[in-house]
């Protein structure tokens, strides 16, 4: 484990599945242009399984932030602890723009102390899909994200992850939003090295879709989930060979009807109805990196 900045993640996730590899061109040392598709700089998980320490992607991740973006950014490395980016893209998750809009996306990294990392990212802007007259809903779509990672020591490291975001009108093809709509997560990692082989992790999650404006959902409602992940890390073959023994519980909130009526929930039972509303998975990953 170490305090990491933002990887790139290039990818297409709807449909085929492609690569697309952004420019990137710089102009002085400091000072880093990239264009076309690149992975989102908010959040702390990414996309490539050996990149982080636990196998699963936690609730977070998976429905509550953008995976990608097309457009343009420029980075800025103003010294050895702070560093700007700033740009414009078409917006989330989509290669072909659904408006005339445009996206601003931001980040501030700042490096306070030795082993200490905070980011402060954000995207704003109007997702709303364009009419076949040629106007723009008015809509919008706006993510704030920290993340701040402590390398306590050489064995022990910390992190914690927050995002909320807000999207009101119509996103992307989905129902239309009248008024605004929220969610939030908030995450919490622990690691500890106990020698060059082995160490140990484990992450808290708590992950709010109550309003129901993200696709983790139960029964087609909103929903709240907390997520408890322990993860062991074996390395081996000079760091080639990651096994990832894994231990996860998720819990979401049970779903109430009337007197009486039995509500689906979110996972199913020894018969194959949906009568759990936890559920406890034991898992063991093996990635080979070349």
């Amino acid at each position: 484990f170490s305090s990491r900045r933002r990887h790139t993640r290039s990818f297409h996730v709807t449909g085929v599945q492609t690569c697309a590899l952004p420019i990137y061109y710089k102009p002085t040392d400091k000072l880093t242009l990239t264009m076309g598709q690149f992975g989102t700089h908010i959040g702390y998980e990414l996309i490539d399984a050996p990149l982080n320490f636990h196998y699963s992607i936690n609730n977070t991740f998976n429905a509550g932030i953008p995976f990608y973006h097309l457009g343009l950014k420029a980075t800025y490395a103003a010294n050895d602890k702070v560093t700007l980016m700033g740009g414009v893209v078409n917006g989330t998750d989509n290669i072909n723009d659904n408006n005339r809009g445009k996206s601003f996306i931001g980040q501030l990294t700042v490096t306070p102390a030795t082993g200490l990392t905070v980011y402060l990212n954000t995207i704003q802007g109007n997702e709303g899909n364009a009419r076949a007259n040629g106007s723009d809903t008015t809509s919008y779509f706006g993510v704030l994200d920290l993340v701040a990672t402590w390398q306590i020591s050489d064995r022990v490291g910390l992190t914690f992850w927050g995002m909320y975001g807000t999207a009101k009108g119509e996103f992307q093809g989905g129902s239309y939003l009248e008024q605004a709509r929220h969610w939030s997560g908030a995450n919490l990692y622990l690691t500890y090295k106990i020698n060059n082989l082995f160490s140990i992790g484990t992450r808290l999650e708590h992950f709010d879709n109550r309003q129901g404006v993200r696709a983790l959902l139960t029964n087609g409602k909103g929903t709240d989930v907390q997520t408890m992940t322990l993860t062991g890390n074996v390395t081996l073959a000079d760091g080639r060979l990651l096994l990832k023994p894994e231990f996860r519980f998720d819990h979401f909130r049970k779903q109430t009807g009337s007197a009486g009526e039995q509500v689906p929930q979110q996972f199913a039972d020894a018969d194959g109805n949906f009568t759990k509303n936890s559920q406890s998975t034991i898992g063991l990953a093996a990635i080979y990196k070349f």
